[in-house]
């Protein structure tokens, strides 16, 4: 359990957040190109916006711009995100995008919505993904295809993907589907991803950034001159000197975001910005976010630090009632927690959730990494039984085996609902995972076997060996005679 010792009452948050987003410097051509892709979208030449770049060079930002110019300009926007936990749940990201659009739509509109090949998507909205496994590959892109048409048809559409390089393949291939498709939709798409961290949805990612009516924008550091401008635009009381400046840009390597954590950082231990104080730069190094972090974290009450770790340990949308668990607080003391930790600029201006990915990341080493698996087990047994298994498996990945039952029956549900939506691949992980909890001995045949199938169907080299250990583990003749004949 993630715990702390816990006050009856909240001590007084921090009179000021921990910093101000960062202007849009040096984005100019980025942000016409946005701009202009929003303005075909809404004449009805659909248009995909792909933001390919490293933590921190500001495509969230860049992202957030293609949010707010789409709804300034009547677009209806729709929002998803991929977290480290998103991958293996089957076609996550797809249903964070629509599923609020369903399920608040009035029973007439949500028809239209269903109409036509958009139909199949109707269960699946309403959370029985397990009906994915009776549709077609093909007529499943088709349907998102054609329920983002229905959705654009009386209002321009705006989807929205941040971290898409840990959504799940099935999601971004309907992604890709679909960017190639838009061109004469109301629909604008816009994509952010980190470079090589996509494993799997690598081609989709590419074939969206690439698409017809793509644009590609490839976010980098900014120049010594803004690193310049956004140091003097800080609070320091003094101008800042050029050997201090140069100290910042060779730290930060002009990433705008870890520039203003390091500036943060500087602040709250009252450097100035003198020529003599660029030592004092480099000794903060080059990880001020996880630094800084830290040492917010460090100042806060003890329930909001285990409120914080507790959140990123659930990842994206966390449930409130999952996190008082976890954490083991009222309703009100985790309230009190997030107003804390929102004044201190860890959570954004959402119900639990980070200011930045990048700040989830550092909590989340933050946590000591006994405590984290820990809390992973934790969260998937508070999980087992009220959510998909793939949400449960995906916390059972992160955590140590201890040969529960419940944890093997988890992942292996999970690796079945991900071989029937064409996941071979992810089935693998969780079989392997589930023969490292490990599950009793009358059942190892069985998930050896199951393992078996789908590094068959995914095509590796270990099939046979796996296939073998199952033999192997069969106790009789009988048994090993079904396992050959399956």
């Amino acid at each position: 359990m993630l715990s702390g010792d816990f006050p009856r009452e909240p001590l007084p948050p921090r009179a000021a957040r921990l910093r101000e987003r960062a202007p849009l410097l040096e984005r100019e051509t980025e942000v016409a190109r946005i701009s202009a892709a929003v303005i075909r979208a809404r004449a009805g030449d659909g248009a995909a916006v792909a933001i390919e770049a490293a933590p921190g060079l500001g495509k969230s930002r860049l992202l957030e711009y293609g949010a707010e110019e789409a709804a300034a300009r009547g677009f209806r926007v729709l929002r998803a995100r991929g977290t480290e936990l998103e991958g293996g749940f089957v076609f996550g990201v797809i249903l964070q995008l629509f599923e609020r659009a369903l399920v608040s739509a009035e029973p007439a509109e949500r028809h239209r919505l269903l109409t036509g090949s958009a139909r199949v998507l109707g269960p699946v909205l309403d959370g029985d993904r397990e009906v994915l496994a009776d549709v077609d590959a093909f007529a499943l892109l088709h349907a998102v295809y054609w329920l983002a048409s229905n959705l654009a048809e009386k209002v321009p559409l705006a989807l929205v993907v941040d971290d898409a390089h840990w959504a799940d393949p099935l999601s971004l291939r309907a992604l890709a589907y679909l960017a190639a498709r838009i061109s004469d939709l109301r629909l604008l798409l816009v994509v952010a991803s980190r470079p090589g961290e996509a494993g799997e949805g690598s081609e989709p990612l590419r074939e969206i950034a690439l698409g017809p009516a793509a644009d590609a924008l490839y976010p980098s550091p900014i120049s010594v001159e803004g690193v310049g401008e956004l140091v003097r635009s800080s609070t320091f009381e003094a101008a800042p000197a050029d050997g201090f400046v140069a100290a910042c840009v060779e730290v930060s390597g002009g990433n705008p975001l870890l520039l203003g954590w390091l500036l943060a950082a500087l602040g709250e231990e009252g450097i100035q910005p003198t020529d003599a104080a660029a030592a004092e730069v480099r000794h903060i190094g080059p990880a001020p976010v996880a630094r800084y972090v830290s040492g917010s974290l460090a100042r806060l009450t003890p329930f909001a630090r285990a409120v914080a770790h507790a959140v990123a340990v659930l990842g994206e949308w966390p449930d409130p009632r999952i996190a008082r668990q976890l954490v083991g607080v009222s309703e009100g003391v985790l309230a009190a927690a997030a107003a804390e930790l929102e004044v201190a600029g860890i959570f954004g201006g959402e119900a639990l959730r980070f200011a930045f990915p990048l700040v989830r990341t550092a909590v989340y080493q933050d946590v000591p990494a006994a405590e984290r698996a820990d809390g992973h087990r934790t969260a998937a047994r508070l999980l087992h039984g009220t959510v998909a298994p793939d949400r449960v498996a995906s916390h059972l990945l992160l955590a140590p085996g201890e040969g529960e039952s419940w944890a093997v029956e988890a992942l292996r549900d999970a690796a079945d609902q991900a071989f029937s939506l064409g996941a071979p691949e992810v089935a693998m992980r969780y079989l392997h995972r589930a023969l490292e909890e490990p599950p009793a001995p009358e059942d190892r045949p069985a998930v050896h076997a199951q393992a078996a199938r789908a590094e068959v169907a995914a095509g590796t080299e270990t099939a046979i060996e796996t296939l073998n250990a199952a033999i192997a583990a069969a106790e009789g003749g009988r048994d090993r005679a079904a396992l050959l004949l399956d």
